[in-house]
């Protein structure tokens, strides 16, 4: 009887490890669009944005400066009725070394390519550079 328990016992970790680590791997490949990419911004310009990525589901936007001065960063959404950027997010000030996820409403105000919106914080003739996804995964240091 005991070992016929055990059995059972076993048999129920195995399946349940087993099903928790597909979805996993279906949550990453299958729902969002978190793969990285590089930006750059020259501080010499008042403002600009990153390449427009697909956003996938309502995660918050990943950014990570990895290099140069601080900028303002705000998510933006592009409204296909209009042909007009919108923002979709606060505007924060978020400093290199810094990993950041930014709350936004891109998906659910039916918009479905997103990007980053830079301002610059300080005048000087370097590039600022970094990562971002238009998905997130997990979440680091949340601006809301």
């Amino acid at each position: 009887m005991k070992k016929a328990i055990l059995v059972a016992l076993v048999t129920i970790a195995v399946a349940a490890s087993g099903v928790a680590g597909f979805e996993g791997k279906a949550k990453a490949d299958g729902y969002g669009n978190t793969s990285d990419t590089e930006y750059s911004f020259y501080n010499m310009n008042s403002t600009g944005h990153s390449v427009s990525r697909e956003k996938k589901n309502t995660s918050k936007v990943y950014v990570h400066p990895t290099y140069g001065p601080s900028l303002k960063y705000n998510v933006e959404g592009y409204h296909k009725s209009t042909g007009l950027w919108m923002d979709r997010s606060n505007s924060f000030v978020i400093g290199s070394g810094i990993q950041a996820s930014i709350t936004n409403y891109v998906v659910e105000n039916n918009e479905h390519e997103a990007r980053i919106g830079f301002v610059r914080q300080s005048y000087a003739g370097v590039w600022t550079r970094g990562l971002w996804s238009p998905d997130s995964s997990r979440n680091y240091t949340i601006y809301s």
